[in-house]
């Protein structure tokens, strides 16, 4: 019965651990995400720097905060790379 008991009691604990948190999003990184989502979810980064006005440093920046989150992926084509939601 203690054991039954420890057991419950360590799953509780991992699963309330790894509960995973909901995206929340700084501004200019929802808008990233807002603008690849308007152009049909694939985008190329310096698209996203022209469209938005963003420097290309916090573009690539948002970009790789966003894909740690699972929100988009990127991935490289040629010398571009391209933004897929």
């Amino acid at each position: 019965m203690v054991i039954v008991a420890g057991v419950v009691l360590i799953a509780s604990l991992y699963i309330l651990r790894h509960k995973e948190e909901p995206a929340i999003l700084r501004p200019d990184d929802e808008r990233i995400h807002d603008y690849v989502k308007s152009r049909g979810g694939r985008v190329y980064a310096s698209d996203i720097v022209n469209a938005l006005g963003l420097p290309k440093s916090s573009v690539w920046k948002a970009l790789k905060r966003l894909e740690a989150k699972g929100v988009i992926r990127t991935k490289k084509e040629g010398n571009r790379t391209v933004v897929e939601a």
